[in-house]
């Protein structure tokens, strides 16, 4: 089980022109526009979770903006890096540039669709440590009506980037999802080498 740009952290659906914002809108798709307060961890996650719990409980869920509000809160390159451990190192910069695509569509089509199953959950933000560039926020997810003790640990680990928050791992009952991504991908090279890991990303996204 297991969610920026100039202290940017998320994207508005804007159904109409707003040159003074500097988020020139189209009426086809969202745009993200940088929201220029500073904002902790903790309330960047918060607004993450009211932003996207209501764009998936609407009867057509808006998986389109959902995947943006990831990407723009999630540091998908750095994930991908470490997920590939030691292997990045040996990699040429044609076979990091493919991987890194494949990726971050990997994890974007994976963790929209975990998201959708947790919008029934309930959220509870436990707790935010922050040292230097780096911060911790603990939260517990609850199904609605179920019992507080079958509650759900999930961390999020954040860097900042600038003078931004990113979400470089997430920590789902003491599991990593960056860990298992790196274990997944190691397996898959050892049997496969590094075409079967991109034809094994590029499989799971179809």
């Amino acid at each position: 089980m297991s969610v920026t740009l100039i202290t940017a952290f998320f994207a508005l659906l804007v159904t109409s022109p707003a040159p003074d914002t500097g988020c020139g809108p189209s009426k086809a798709s969202p745009t993200i526009c940088k929201v220029r307060d500073s904002v902790t961890p903790k309330e960047l996650l918060r607004k993450f979770d009211e932003t996207v719990r209501n764009r998936l409980c609407r009867a057509k869920p808006d998986r389109h903006y959902v995947r943006a509000q990831v990407t723009f809160i999630f540091d998908l390159d750095t994930m991908a890096r470490r997920a590939a451990g030691s292997h990045w190192a040996s990699w040429t910069e044609k076979y990091r540039d493919n991987y890194l695509k494949l990726f971050k569509n990997f994890v974007l089509k994976r963790y929209v669709g975990r998201l959708e199953k947790r919008k029934d959950y309930s959220v509870k933000f436990v707790s935010e440590k922050i040292s230097g560039t780096k911060a911790v926020v603990k939260t517990s997810l609850n199904k609605k009506g179920a019992n507080p003790d079958d509650a759900i640990e999930v961390t999020y680990r954040l860097e900042k980037r600038g003078q931004d928050w990113r979400v470089v791992d997430v920590v789902t009952d003491e599991v990593s999802l960056v860990d298992t991504y790196r274990s997944m991908f190691r397996d898959v090279l050892k049997r496969k080498g590094t075409q079967g890991l991109l034809d094994y990303l590029g499989g799971q996204t179809r």
